[in-house]
């Protein structure tokens, strides 16, 4: 007797441990300190402005048939500044083509001129004749009342009409520019730009 009430006790004691086991890793597993949370992923860095010189050769160089109308439209999306750096050496020769084709149409054109000029004596056979006409177009809107306006002093433009005198002289120049920079001379010594003083 003794000895079957010791297995009961021993089976109930079995019995108990189990269903402590069954509830007690539950709830040990419920205690356990709460897992990490994952830390939020680092914000991607904010885009780069656009370059406004950039989009400013794209646009023009797209302009079909030098389109008068769409070069105003884009030089008026960007300032004078921006328009003449596409002129510099370092920019593809069809950039400064159609920056020289939009020149004509910048708030103040008469700052081009001297850029214009240099390029209309070089060699290229596209590019010299559109710094040209540029330069034709840009004189036949001057007058000294314009360079008032523009707060354009008619002396600062003397060695422009000097090299352009000298570019209609030489005969190296396709005769389509020489008269281009002929008729342009003109213009700018009707509005009142000076002869260079003489070098001593």
């Amino acid at each position: 007797m003794k000895r079957a009430g010791r297995e009961q006790g021993g089976q109930r004691a079995c019995a108990w441990l189990l269903i402590a086991l069954t509830f007690v890793g539950p709830i040990r597993h419920g205690l356990a300190a709460p897992a990490a949370k994952p830390k939020p992923a680092a914000a991607p860095p904010a885009p780069r402005p656009p370059d406004p010189a950039k989009e400013a050769a794209r646009a023009l160089v797209a302009i079909a048939d030098a389109d008068p109308l769409a070069l105003a439209r884009v030089v008026n999306r960007f300032s004078d500044d921006v328009v003449l750096s596409l002129l510099a050496q370092a920019q593809p020769v069809e950039v400064r083509i159609a920056a020289a084709r939009a020149c004509p149409w910048l708030r103040v054109p008469e700052r081009a001129l001297a850029r214009l000029t240099e390029l209309a004596a070089g060699r290229d056979p596209d590019l010299a004749p559109a710094a040209a006409h540029a330069v034709l177009q840009i004189a036949q809107r001057v007058d000294a009342a314009t360079l008032a306006r523009h707060e354009q002093a008619p002396a600062a433009f003397a060695f422009v009409l000097k090299s352009l005198r000298a570019l209609s002289e030489d005969a190296r120049v396709v005769a389509h520019i020489r008269l281009w920079a002929s008729a342009a001379a003109q213009l700018l010594a009707a509005a009142g730009v000076p002869e260079p003083e003489p070098t001593p």
